[in-house]
């Protein structure tokens, strides 16, 4: 996320905007709380922002249920199908740009499991329900260890202060390999 978010003030600086010359930028972090999220993203509507940066899925989603007239550039999105952003027409809302990630990675790193960690029998992961990408990254997942004959564990975690009791009961359970769902509440507390 913190990469995410300096990739896009270098992108902008690379366009010839900067804070200090051309450009006001008004920041909100809500640390996952939805409260402050819904707040901070009708704030920025009643501010008339030109832009809506948003740098992980629920924000993505916050901003984009708001509004369908500002532009919303996605950073660490799942993509607006995943995220349940399409229009009546089955296409992405008009006004959401940038980059966002697939599902297809999954695959492919199952197969890396076998050639890194040949003899792993056991893959884990932890998941929070609340994040759409998350629940669908868990079936292609599930798909994906038994068509290569891994068992696969899932713990749940709400919130990533959860996360570090729930990495140590998957260790616990003697998993050979952690795989990290496209979920920021994991990606938030990955140290």
């Amino acid at each position: 996320l913190a990469e995410a978010k300096k990739g896009f003030f270098i992108a902008l600086k690379d366009s010839g905007f900067t804070p200090e010359s051309n450009i006001e930028v008004l920041y909100r972090n809500a640390q996952g709380d939805i409260p402050s999220l819904t707040q901070s993203v009708d704030y920025f509507i009643a501010q008339e922002v030109d832009l809506i940066a948003c740098n992980a899925t629920l924000s993505t989603i916050s901003a984009a249920k708001k509004t369908e007239k500002i532009p919303i550039c996605m950073m660490v999105s799942p993509s607006p199908e995943i995220a349940g952003l399409l229009d009546k027409n089955r296409k992405p809302q008009a006004n959401l740009f940038g980059v966002y990630e697939t599902l297809e990675y999954i695959d492919t790193a199952f197969t890396m499991i076998e050639k890194l960690r040949p003899g792993a029998k056991k893959v884990g992961t932890i998941i929070n329900q609340s994040e759409p990408q998350s629940v669908d990254a868990l079936e292609r997942i599930r798909a994906a260890a038994t068509k290569s004959g891994l068992e696969l564990v899932v713990l749940p975690a709400s919130s990533s202060a959860d996360t570090r009791m729930i990495a140590e009961q998957l260790a616990a359970q003697g998993i050979d390999v952690f795989f990290a769902l496209p979920d920021n509440t994991i990606f938030s507390s990955f140290e």
